[in-house]
């Protein structure tokens, strides 16, 4: 379990590290594509790791692709959609509401958790996990789109 926390750790930190170096010099939509391609692998790996009955050597890069495939969209996109967009004053709480999606998409995945690992065990879990990023990854094409629209309004083209 350690081994496989660490794998999701570390793909997590080499997107995060990776992405942020080049993600601001993409164009508006090639940042969308970039986003929606890397979200939605999360959503076919978690899916995929639902149908592998043996552990093999394909876990362990599924699980750092799941990893790297969340973190572009939770360390990349809020914090400057906010400084762009959002008015020093009350940029915290903005911050604090972007979050809150989320926090509530794991809420409910927590408390679905019971019924879903006594219903189908892990590959359901996982397949659940999987659109449950997929939507994520569409909503997040979404307000790329919206901000890509946004842009060249306040004069900030990329």
């Amino acid at each position: 379990d350690l081994i496989q926390h660490f794998l999701f750790c570390s793909g997590m930190v080499a997107s995060t590290c990776l992405s942020s170096v080049f993600f601001d010099a993409l164009g508006a939509v090639p940042k969308m594509v970039f986003l929606l391609t890397v979200t939605a692998s999360g959503g076919v790996a978690a899916v995929l790791l639902g149908t592998i009955e043996e552990h093999t050597w394909v876990v362990p890069f599924l699980l750092a692709l799941l990893g790297a495939s969340l973190a572009p969209t939770m360390y990349l996109k809020p914090g400057p959609y906010v400084m762009r967009h959002v008015d020093e004053s009350c940029a915290p709480t903005v911050m604090a509401l972007v979050d809150i999606p989320g926090y509530l998409v794991s809420a409910i995945f927590f408390q679905l958790y019971p019924q879903l690992q006594a219903s189908g065990g892990w590959p359901l879990i996982l397949s659940v996990l999987g659109l449950m990023i997929s939507i994520a990854a569409l909503s997040l094409g979404a307000q790329q789109a919206m901000e890509n629209r946004l842009e060249p309004k306040l004069g900030k083209q990329d």
